[in-house]
């Protein structure tokens, strides 16, 4: 399958890691023998896989710089190619073309008709019918979900290789099931340590505000 995605987009051989992974992603929401109707995601977590959100790899694509990142005159997007999907966190993983760094982000646009020709540095058109597939919003689910008491490789290689896009603000942090959890699990260590002691505002105080 890893053989098949580099042919399918013509993509180097230095990439061949993400292929890997983005194969493994795959049969792991494809039918096995292993399981009667059920993909091994599916036997694993006991809900069904979303799949509405895969991409064709190796696909041209645009992600959303977040505000902080870039100054006023720097383009809100940059060019990147798609290698792969989040695994705890929701996302594509991008290889920034114009960087060479693999980033995370949820925020992109995906033109499956554009192939990166990676020895003339430009795009190539393709010949197939394809078309901008929208972006994956923040309300959508993607159901990866750490595997349960060991990391797997594939997990140590994202945290390895991986600039991750995080939350700005607790606004935006909230919306996510992920982020959410951890911050009840700090919250909760931080009660049972006493770290600090819940008492009144003072009148003459004002609030430090939350965007």
């Amino acid at each position: 399958m890893a053989r098949c995605l580099f042919l399918a987009k013509k993509m180097p051989n230095k990439l061949w890691a993400e292929a890997v992974n983005t194969s493994v992603y795959l049969l792991n929401r494809l039918p096995t023998k292993a399981f009667e109707d059920k993909t091994p995601y599916e036997g694993w977590n006991g809900v069904k896989p979303a799949v509405d959100h895969l991409r064709i790899f190796g696909s041209i694509c645009y992600y959303h710089i977040a505000e902080p990142k870039r100054s006023k005159l720097d383009s809100k997007a940059q060019k990147g190619v798609l290698v792969g999907y989040g695994i705890t966190t929701k996302g594509y993983i991008i290889l920034c073309l114009q960087t060479e760094k693999v980033i995370l982000s949820r925020d992109v646009k995906i033109d499956e008709a554009i192939t990166w020709d990676w020895e003339h540095q430009k795009n190539m058109i393709s010949d197939q019918p394809f078309t901008i597939q929208p972006q994956l919003v923040a309300d959508e689910s993607v159901d990866d979900f750490p595997v349960r008491g060991t990391r797997s490789l594939e997990d140590i290689h994202l945290r390895c290789n991986m600039a991750i896009l995080e939350p700005t603000s607790y606004t935006e942090a909230q919306e996510f099931p992920a982020w959410r959890r951890a911050m009840e699990a700090e919250m909760e260590m931080i009660n049972k340590n006493a770290t600090w002691q819940l008492i009144e505002r003072p009148k003459h105080r004002k609030v430090i505000g939350v965007r």
